[in-house]
């Protein structure tokens, strides 16, 4: 019988025409590629490795206007060995790194060179290669994450994403300088070999740019050839060359970063890259690899951790002499340079280092000439924003070495650390159950809680997290019962949790407030209120069944249709419809309606799921109400796709079933800026009594009425009450609440006597404060996997000392005299400087550009 060979042609004919065949893999610890495409491109053969000549050059130059250039080089032999035809193994070999000689055109070896060249060469990479395609890398836990960068800049230039090499496409390609749309030409099809060029839009490159710097904004995505921040005029092209057994025996990639604010046409900040990998030898041998222990993409990997160091210590300790022995008499122009060196160098100091080196200062056995020095220290704390610093300030807190407006500046810095760590978190909850500090560290700390489970999945399954969640919902209870004594602990509590967000369980608690209907309102309201950052796992069964029930007051019910509308599917929008067609209150009915037709016509990015759920949803037109008359929602939004930009608006105004007037205003700003954004204002405030302030000055009984009956009036004027916040970037940063007129009245009353006597007398005063005002961070990967930086630091340093008497106490009578005596010396600097650089760790190429103000007065008579 010929059936068999039968069933084999055509199984082959299927396979010549159907294209390449696509296998999974069992996935386990010895393979790294976890599914294999049969190869169409590349014939690489199994238990063979293959030797390529590797080099990487970087320069960075002030183009056209100075020929000094910083250069860092890195060579090496790269050897890739094929395990099987998808199951690969990159070593690097004879690994040098030279710098430029800034004496010289010259190249040297780095200072470390040895070291470099030992971590580059300690780990094998195993890779996952579907023919041409590294889709997967498997790293050896011990290989450190700038030389496994590297290793990724080499199989960039080693991958070939095209599904053939006869005609020319365009595909998105993930590499390590992104997700990025490449497109491949065929410049040369010969019978020995076959040459493709790529290249790449860098600018429409995503999960490509890592930013460090104190604004907080949230990612989006959107299909735009826009995708961040167009500060570099940057091209990437590679060109390629396969032979004709399949193997690849060249690529040369040239990558061009230019500095738009410094640049005129192609002069300016300029940063050069070029990459070779040469095929140089091959050679059959089989090799021992590495279980796989863990997985990762071939996408930079940025480092954002500075870590603690033995000579941090030393240097802060040299720093802080050298501003003791620099201002002895003023603020001198380097000033501001140094602080920001002393910021930089307290990151990478452990705790005991910085309690060692503030002893010292405590004790004036460092620099007892100059009282500035310490106030440095001080100063440079909240700058440093580390997990050493952050537990120092809590102790200087508690023990008062800090107090007033000062300790209220730490703590609303502990608001601006954007990667917080675990230990931050227990370092600080002790400002929490400080009675003397809690009400002022709530809403910092809470924030806290937020950047940090921003970077950390399921994070209130995290200890540090649950401890101090569970500080919040102690002060609210555990049935959240409110009476006047707690009442404004309970909110204070309230707005804290909604300041953190992501951890679900916190839902409980905020549910028994909601539904607990002898709560007062404006507790109610800020229980659904906290709902605004929770996720979409959390239960708002409370919130729903509070919009549902048509007996409650239209403020509580407008709160809780928000609560529930912070994650949106169709079950709830279908119940929310329900609910619209057969509403009464016209209030509630009015906001509904508003907020609904808004998202069906929003340009927001981040409303863009819900909008398309609404597509096709019909709102009823009788709740069209009057605009200044009834609830409503607000927003004005534009997004221009092309250039990624856009901004919204938006404002609520929401009146009570018991009140003719609003009874709360809220608005709030965002802007939508290349795949980030940034929510610049939100502001609100609600009153309850409107009416009795209205009704005092301007009813027949008030102010301008019948003066008998206007004490009457007053007395109602303790039933006025309400709450102002204000969020920066989301974050709630300040929380007020008043009651009756009392509360704006000043608690000491001022005696202008007792002020022109306390001035007559001789008074010495001296003040020193430095700040960082600006420090931002923008860094790219480069082709060959080092860093490209883009740095702006702005710091100030301002110093005031004034001795004398001012004596008025004479001048208005007879006989007249004026007496003025003494001495005042105003000092200060400010300092701006910007840096373009590439990182190879053991040596750093860059470009500084500084500029600095200073002024040193002094005034005498």
């Amino acid at each position: 019988m010929r059936v068999l060979p039968a069933v084999v042609t055509l199984a082959l004919l299927a396979t010549a025409r159907g294209g390449p065949i696509s296998s999974v893999w069992d996935s386990d610890n010895a393979k790294c590629a976890t599914k294999c495409i049969a190869s169409q491109k590349f014939k690489y053969a199994p238990d063979t490795t293959y030797a390529f000549d590797y080099v990487a050059e970087t320069s960075t130059s002030m183009e056209d206007a100075s020929q000094d250039t910083a250069r860092l080089a890195i060579t090496a032999t790269a050897l890739v060995h094929v395990i099987s035809p998808c199951d690969m193994v990159l070593k690097l070999q004879g690994v040098t790194v030279q710098e430029s000689d800034p004496n010289s055109q010259s190249m040297r070896s780095a200072p470390e060179s040895a070291r470099a060249a030992a971590m580059l060469e300690r780990q094998p990479l195993r890779f996952s290669f579907q023919d041409g395609v590294v889709d997967e890398l498997c790293p050896s836990s011990d290989d450190e994450m700038w030389a496994l960068n590297v290793k990724r800049g080499v199989l960039s230039a080693f991958q070939n994403s095209m599904d053939s090499l006869d005609t020319e496409q365009t595909v998105t390609e993930t590499d390590v300088t992104g997700k990025c749309p490449s497109t491949y030409t065929v410049t040369e099809k010969g019978w020995y070999s076959t040459s493709v060029k790529r290249s790449k839009d860098l600018l429409a490159c995503t999960d490509r740019h890592d930013f460090s710097t104190a604004l907080h904004a949230a990612p989006y995505n959107v299909q735009s050839s826009v995708q961040s921040l167009p500060l570099m005029k940057s091209s990437h092209e590679c060109e390629q060359s396969v032979n004709q057994y399949g193997i690849l025996s060249s690529a040369t990639c040239t990558e061009r970063h230019l500095f738009r604010p410094f640049s005129r046409e192609t002069s300016g900040a300029l940063t050069k890259v070029s990459q070779s990998l040469k095929y140089k030898t091959e050679s059959r041998s089989p090799i021992a690899v590495q279980p796989v222990t863990q997985r990762s993409s071939l996408m930079f990997e940025h480092a954002n951790k500075e870590e603690t160091t033995r000579k941090a210590r030393q240097e802060v300790e040299e720093v802080l002499q050298q501003l003791c022995r620099e201002t002895v008499h003023d603020i001198r122009p380097d000033t501001p340079k140094v602080f920001s060196r002393l910021v930089a160098a307290m990151r990478r100091v452990d705790a005991s280092g910085l309690q060692s080196l503030y002893a010292k200062l405590q004790q004036n056995t460092m620099c007892s000439n100059n009282i500035r020095t310490k106030k440095f220290f001080i100063d440079a704390l909240p700058m440093a924003g580390s997990e050493a610093t952050v537990g120092m300030m809590t102790q200087m807190l508690l023990s008062d070495d800090v107090t007033g407006m000062e300790a209220e500046m730490w703590l609303t810095s502990l608001a601006l650390i954007q990667e917080p760590s675990e230990g931050m978190l227990e370092a600080v909850k002790p400002l929490m159950t400080a009675s003397k500090l809690s009400d002022k560290a709530l809403l910092p700390v809470s924030t806290l809680i937020n950047h940090f489970c921003q970077h950390h999945a399921q994070c209130g399954n995290r200890p540090a997290v649950q401890a101090l969640m569970d500080v919040l919902e102690d002060a609210i209870g555990s049935s959240c019962y409110v009476n006047k004594k707690n009442l404004e602990q309970v909110l204070l509590a309230l707005r804290a949790i909604g300041n953190a967000g992501h951890v679900s369980s916190s839902a409980r608690v905020l549910n028994k407030c909601l539904a607990r209907t002898k709560n007062p309102v404006e507790v109610r309201v800020a229980a659904a209120q906290a709902f605004r950052r929770m996720p979409c796992d959390a239960n708002t069964n409370a919130a729903m069944e509070t919009f549902e029930d048509s007996s409650e007051d239209s403020e509580l019910r407008i709160a809780a249709y928000q609560a529930v509308m912070v994650c949106p599917d169709d079950l709830v929008l279908m119940r929310v419809q329900n609910v619209l067609e057969s509403e009464k209150d016209q209030q509630v009915g009015s906001f509904v309606w508003s907020h609904l037709s808004n998202l069906q016509e929003t340009s927001s990015p981040h409303k863009q799921g819900v909008r398309q759920l609404l597509k096709n949803v019909k709102l009823p037109e009788q709740f069209n109400l009057g605009r200044l008359q009834f609830s409503r929602n607000y927003e004005g939004s534009a997004f221009l796709r092309r250039v990624n930009s856009g901004a919204a608006a938006e404002a609520n105004l929401v009146w009570s079933s018991s009140s003719s007037l609003p009874r709360s205003a809220a608005a709030n700003l965002t802007v939508d800026l290349f795949g980030r954004s940034l929510n610049l204002f939100d502001a609100g405030i609600r009153m309850e009594g409107l009416e009795y302030l209205l009704e005092t000055l301007l009813g027949p009984y008030g102010y301008f009425g019948d003066a008998e009956k206007a004490k009457e009036s007053k007395s109602q004027l303790d039933e006025l009450k309400g709450s102002l916040y204000m969020r920066l970037f989301g974050n709630e940063m300040s929380y007020q609440r008043f009651q009756g007129l009392d509360s704006f009245k000043s608690q000491t009353s001022f005696n202008m006597l007792d002020f022109l006597i306390k001035l007559s007398k001789n008074h010495d005063v001296a003040m020193t404060h430095s700040m960082e005002f600006l420090d931002t961070d923008m860094t790219l990967p480069t082709s060959c996997g080092l860093p490209l930086t883009l740095s702006v630091q702005g710091s100030a340093s301002v110093d005031l000392k004034a001795s004398g008497k001012m004596d008025l106490r004479k001048v208005s009578s007879a006989p007249r005299s004026l007496v003025i005596d003494g001495e005042i010396r105003p000092s200060g600097a400010v300092r701006i400087a910007g840096q373009m650089s590439v990182d190879a760790m053991v040596s750093r190429a860059a470009l500084h550009v500084t500029g600095t103000l200073h002024s040193s007065t002094a005034l005498k008579g």
